[in-house]
């Protein structure tokens, strides 16, 4: 079976919904989606929807640390973040997990998303079911070029948004903004 895997709180912006879809346009009952994640009243309404249950599996809340484990089952992430402003002024940590990974992923053209996957993953149209199944066929059509997607994106997430680069990148501002140059961090 192949498996998308979306971890997090299934709220409406998440566009959770949007994946489902894709998978009920694949109609291909090989391919599901894993929520790893509490069982919202949204997700739910989703479980109830006789077309989305053969595509929807839950394994409910986990400790943070398991999510490794589960995202490593994922033969692709999507974000499909929905075109509202709620999405718009977020960033999901979630994007930057499934990067290091090394996964395949598809983003929806929404706040920061196109900037983050661009030259490594895809981005859709928000708001397109169609768009993220034409995206999957591709991906699961093409498995070497798949891989070496997921590869740039978890090479993008060490030189972009480790903790490390993260760290210098803050201390700058701080420096810049006030003057104060804080001690050396010990390595870690």
């Amino acid at each position: 079976r192949r498996l998308l895997v979306f971890g997090g709180v299934v709220r409406p912006h998440k566009g959770v919904e949007l994946i489902l879809d894709s998978l009920v346009a694949l109609g291909d009952p090989a391919v599901a989606l894993l929520v790893v994640g509490p069982e919202t009243d949204h997700l739910k309404a989703l479980r109830a929807h006789s077309a989305y249950a053969p595509y929807l599996l839950c394994a409910g809340s986990q400790p943070k640390e398991r999510m490794p484990e589960f995202l490593s089952l994922a033969d692709a992430i999507v974000l499909p973040l929905r075109n509202d402003p709620l999405s718009h002024s977020q960033m999901p940590c979630k994007i930057f997990e499934a990067m290091a990974m090394g996964k395949p992923m598809i983003g929806s053209a929404v706040a920061d998303l196109p900037d983050v996957l661009s030259g490594c993953g895809w981005v859709v149209p928000p708001d397109d079911p169609n768009a993220i199944a034409e995206r999957l066929r591709w991906i699961f059509a093409h498995p070497a070029e798949s891989a070496a997607a997921g590869a740039a994106l978890r090479q993008r997430c060490v030189e972009r948004y480790s903790q490390a680069v993260t760290e210098r990148a803050l201390l700058k501002i701080v420096r810049d903004l006030t003057g104060w140059i804080p001690p050396v961090p010990s390595p870690r």
